[in-house]
């Protein structure tokens, strides 16, 4: 759908975004607390403006009447925005305590790019919406690369835990944190987010910063302790609760996320994933040698496959891919098809 805002200008797309969610009892609270959980994630994960909504219509089943859903979208600063509560029809075995949410924006976003949010007990509404899709490997494996890429063919969100563990090195090296007990504090105090792609460290933009050779030298050594791991894991279980992921690092599969619905574990000859970091490493103007890459890399598998908390392997049932002889749409492709086999909506 399109429309004309004025004479003259350009035709501005008009895009729906739905959304459902569950409450375990029917309180105001629980009704409001809800709404809020289930809006921000929508407006959130599809750039949407308040200036921009044109309208935000809700719907409940039968059994929740302890408030309105669109009272807490006031609450939350929409109330120039038109809101509508209505009464979801009554299905025989339908879900239970379930709030529907349709808002409609203006947006230059296409029809496949609106990402459609189900939480809690209502994410059986849409199961092929909110799978997970674990990629793991060594570095230099390209497994970022092409995780960044699948879930942005398959509308999914993408998480880089390796850079949840970068951006721990980079406080605990501005710090001088050189004792395990300070980096662990520092772990569990610290604020990580993920947002379009960037990485956040307590509100600030670490995104270029993680990636200096000297984050490269500590980070799996950070990266060995548990307490570190077990902070780290939790965090990125909450990013995939309630929405489908593609994400990548070592232990996706076999820790992180040990039922996710796919999972591929990507590998190459260590000279090869030496070539490509150190090629890396020059159009970011680092300088560096090869030979040195290579056993920065050569030590790096070392610690990572010989920690005791969650070493670097293939899960069991993981497709392993050998990316040493394959370009980046090869191994893309090869991803995709055994997905598609399963998932109707992937083109």
């Amino acid at each position: 759908m399109r429309h004309r805002m004025t004479e003259g200008d350009d035709y501005v797309k008009v895009r729906g975004v739905r959304g459902a969610i569950t409450v375990e009892e029917n309180t105001a609270a629980a009704v409001k607390d809800a709404t809020r959980e289930l809006l921000s994630r929508m407006m959130e994960l599809n750039d949407v403006a308040l200036e921009d909504i044109c309208f935000i219509l809700f719907s409940a089943t039968q059994d929740i009447d302890a408030a309105y859903p669109a009272s807490a979208a006031r609450e939350m600063g929409l109330d120039l925005v038109p809101l509508l509560d209505v009464g979801q029809m009554s299905v025989r075995d339908g879900l239970r305590k379930c709030i529907r949410i349709l808002l409609v924006y203006n947006t230059d976003k296409g029809l496949k790019d609106i990402k459609h949010v189900y939480l809690r007990g209502a994410k059986v509404l849409r199961p092929d919406l909110v799978y997970s899709v674990a990629i793991d490997g060594p570095a230099g494996a390209g497994k970022s690369t092409v995780a960044r890429i699948i879930a942005d063919r398959l509308n999914l969100t993408y998480v880089d835990t390796g850079a949840m563990y970068r951006a721990i090195t980079l406080k605990a090296l501005e710090k001088g944190a050189l004792m395990t007990e300070e980096i662990i504090n520092i772990a569990e105090n610290c604020s990580i987010e993920i947002k379009k792609g960037r990485i956040y460290l307590d509100g600030r933009d670490v995104t270029e910063e993680i990636r200096k050779p000297s984050v490269d030298e500590k980070v799996s050594k950070v990266a060995c302790i548990p307490q570190v791991r077990q902070r780290l894991v939790k965090l990125q279980r909450e990013m995939a609760k309630d929405c489908g992921v593609v994400m990548d690092g070592r232990d996706i599969g076999t820790t992180v996320l040990p039922d996710a619905k796919y999972k591929f574990y990507l590998t190459a000859d260590i000279k090869v994933r030496a070539k490509r970091r150190y090629d890396e490493m020059l159009k970011k103007g680092i300088k560096t040698d090869l030979k040195k890459v290579e056993e920065e890399l050569a030590e790096r598998d070392r610690q990572d496959r010989e920690r005791e908390c969650s070493p670097l392997k293939a899960a069991e049932d993981a497709i392993i891919i050998d990316t040493t002889d394959k370009t980046l749409d090869e191994v893309v492709d090869e991803i995709l098809s055994h997905i598609k086999r399963r998932e109707k909506n992937v083109l």
